[in-house]
């Protein structure tokens, strides 16, 4: 598997420790999360790495497609748990159920034990976390932040990781917030899902310009992982054009690609990894393997 060594790079944090990389485009609709949460599932049941998935997406889609509706309401109404909102929060306020109105008590000061969901455990017994989630939260909308160095807190908690995975991959909102700069301060790496139409590749000079301006302005430089092809119809010459012109520009790409297809969709709907799901793991299964291949090489990891 080849691909040009200056895009190669060693995201290695404090002596080796873990990798951040966040998912991210100024366009929605590109598969940004069902490719952020297929390669985390793949790296986990497939490479035997601990992952920590981070869903920093107001619209919390890959919460949803990770977590049932019964277990992530059970989850959010239990006191003692928190979410991604718990990290951004000024305040961290609460009114107990049981409380009178007026009365509130400080809510638990989130660490990796209260405010992450397991969802593979490792396979050897030992009850190891091979796949977490840090859930999104629907406030993230609503919630106000003007407190300096907020966009720091991200990373500042994952520092809590070091030691605890191999990976973290963070689910990005698709426009410029406060989520998406404390994603890319806490990031060694992007890697961009790209879908092969025309409004979804015209977006990428803004991408551009939005990874530079934060460069600019933190002084915190990042890698670019390189863009992943989605949805991709070969048989469309529109398809071939898009991704042939992005190549000719210069930006590092990804060989291996996740073609278009019915059945990835209904893999979403029963929450299952395409790998895994009886309709796709066949046909689309290979192509999560693939990518996920090509994501451990250019971090360089070593693998059989």
């Amino acid at each position: 598997m080849g691909f040009d060594s200056k895009y190669k790079y060693q995201f290695l944090l404090n002596n080796g420790m873990v990798k951040v990389v966040s998912f991210i485009n100024m366009k929605g609709g590109v598969g940004k999360t069902t490719l952020a949460v297929n390669i985390a599932y793949c790296l986990s049941w497939i490479f035997e790495k601990s992952v920590l998935l981070v869903d920093i997406d107001p619209q919390f889609n890959a919460t949803q497609y990770l977590v049932s509706a019964p277990h992530y309401v059970k989850y959010i109404e239990d006191e003692e748990k928190c979410t991604i909102m718990d990290i951004f929060r000024e305040k961290p306020l609460r009114l107990p159920k049981t409380a009178s109105k007026g009365d509130k008590i400080a809510r638990p000061e989130p660490t990796l034990e209260n405010s992450t969901i397991n969802i593979v455990y490792s396979l050897d017994g030992s009850f190891r976390p091979r796949l977490d989630l840090i859930p999104s939260n629907l406030e993230l909308m609503v919630l106000e932040i003007s407190e300096r160095g907020t966009e720091y807190r991200l990373a500042r908690f994952l520092e809590k990781v070091k030691g605890r995975y191999d990976y973290v991959l963070i689910d990005c909102p698709p426009t410029t917030s406060i989520y998406t700069k404390a994603a890319f301060l806490a990031s060694d790496a992007l890697l961009i899902p790209v879908k092969t139409d025309h409004l979804s590749s015209i977006g990428l000079p803004l991408l551009d310009s939005v990874i530079e301006k934060y460069e600019h302005d933190y002084a915190h430089k990042v890698e670019k992982l390189g863009i992943v092809f989605n949805m991709v119809n070969k048989a469309y010459n529109l398809d071939k054009k898009i991704m042939r012109d992005i190549k000719n520009s210069g930006r590092p790409v990804f060989e291996n690609n996740v073609r278009r297809s019915t059945t990835i969709a209904r893999a979403v709907e029963n929450r299952q990894a395409i790998f895994r799901f009886r309709d796709s793991k066949i046909s689309h299964g290979p192509d999560i393997i693939n990518i996920t291949k090509e994501f451990l090489v250019k971090l360089g990891d070593n693998i059989e």
